[in-house]
């Protein structure tokens, strides 16, 4: 393997570029999924509508195949999945020697940018190989070894890695799992988390992420052909996820991907599919979005985030308090309202006030109507006993929360 003085020399090599051809632009790729295992059925509800099969590999990864292509399409349109990974052919690694070889034969310089810190994940199991740091450091110096020979010089990053500055800095996620011997390898493909979607830099209190907002737009069976009310928008994630499936625009539109800095990078494939997906996007949006918070600062906020993206104009912003709002009088057909009510990590008796109350505006104002509502506590579900409903429970902000789903009769 000879040395390069100059990385860029290097990329631009006829060799390289034959590697790349053969290594990764033709290779029929195993990507995984990974994804909140609680709305997991949603996210491979998501994959099959774009065309693919996938199979439940762990119970928070998805795995399908396909090209480097298809990688950059579901990093691009999967709105309820954390993280887009291609994974490496799996192999033996029953020893040291065995697990310094098999490392040293990857063609880490097709998949890793030298410029870009790295950052190993090792997990062992039931395997000859017991110690995690061991492995850990194996990986690192074959990885070192491989740049050196070529003659370049990599960085890992620390453990206090800001995840707020991954859209602008990414670091290289290398996870390592060796279960009974068997060691395979998955590399991250698109730097910070899917839900950040690069458009809310204003986030006011307790945020929902965007991934749970449209696991539950989902779980609720909004498609955005029907009027949505975001009763207590917040930072205005329902409203402004609401948007984006309503105009057809895919998740990640707006923001960057690691795969973008990857040396074996296919921009062509990249700007073809970005390319593709505007022509299909709606320009009229039909249904009547409605963001309302009785606090015009929230809606301050949250329209500052709209705009972001250029979507403001699609919602109509209203400061109000949600139990003086009777969507008869706004002229809107029945649809689906969506309430992540505020509340605190103990539940207190303004919290069960809070909840009654809104059961009983409810029934009151809005018959007819669906409902996704937020609901800290599986006692406070017995407010809605009448409601036909289906009752989730998602992850969110540290705690566990419960989602009644159903129509308000």
């Amino acid at each position: 393997m000879a040395k390069w003085e100059n990385l860029l020399d290097f990329y631009n090599s006829r060799s390289f570029a034959r590697r790349v051809k053969r290594l990764v632009k033709v290779r029929l790729l195993n990507i995984d999924i990974i994804v909140v295992p609680h709305w997991k059925h949603l996210c491979k509800k998501e994959i099959t509508n774009l065309g693919y099969e996938c199979v439940d590999l762990e119970p928070s990864v998805l795995r399908t195949q396909g090209k480097i292509g298809d990688v950059y399409r579901l990093a691009l349109w999967l709105r309820t999945a954390s993280r887009v990974c291609v994974s490496l052919p799996s192999f033996r690694a029953d020893s040291v020697k065995t697990l310094r070889r098999k490392m040293g034969e990857i063609p880490w310089d097709v998949w890793i940018n030298p410029t870009v810190p790295l950052h190993f994940y090792v997990n062992v199991e039931y395997s000859k190989l017991r110690h995690e740091g061991m492995v850990k450091d194996i990986a690192i110096d074959t990885v070192f070894s491989y740049f050196s020979r070529l003659g370049f010089d990599i960085t890992l990053s620390g453990d206090d890695y800001d995840e707020k500055r991954e859209l602008s800095r990414p670091r290289q996620r290398i996870w390592i799992n060796v279960f009974r011997n068997i060691c395979e390898i998955r590399l991250d493909m698109v730097g910070a988390n899917l839900y950040q979607r690069g458009y809310r830099v204003y986030p006011g209190f307790a945020p929902i992420r965007e991934t749970l907002a449209s696991a539950i737009l989902e779980a609720a069976g909004w498609t955005g052909n029907e009027n949505l009310i975001d009763g207590m928008t917040g930072s205005g994630t329902f409203a402004i996820e609401a948007v984006l499936k309503a105009r057809n625009i895919p998740p990640g539109y707006f923001r960057s991907f690691l795969f973008e800095q990857q040396p074996s990078f296919q921009s062509r494939m990249w700007g073809y599919e970005k390319r593709q997906c505007e022509r299909n996007f709606i320009n009229e949006v039909e249904a009547k979005i409605v963001a309302i918070d009785r606090d015009s600062r929230m809606i301050s906020m949250a329209q500052r985030n709209a705009e972001m993206i250029d979507v403001k104009r699609y919602i109509t912003w209203m400061v109000q308090n949600f139990f003086e709002l009777s969507p008869a009088k706004l002229g809107l057909t029945p649809g689906l309202l969506v309430l992540n009510p505020p509340y605190g990590k103990r539940l207190q008796s303004s919290t069960r006030a809070l909840f009654k109350k809104i059961a009983e505006h409810l029934t009151k104002n809005f018959r007819g109507w669906r409902i996704a509502l937020i609901v800290p506590d599986f006692s406070l579900v017995s407010y809605f006993k009448d409601m036909n409903h289906d009752l989730f429970c998602f992850p969110h902000g540290g705690l566990w929360v419960y989602v009644i789903v159903g129509r308000i009769g």
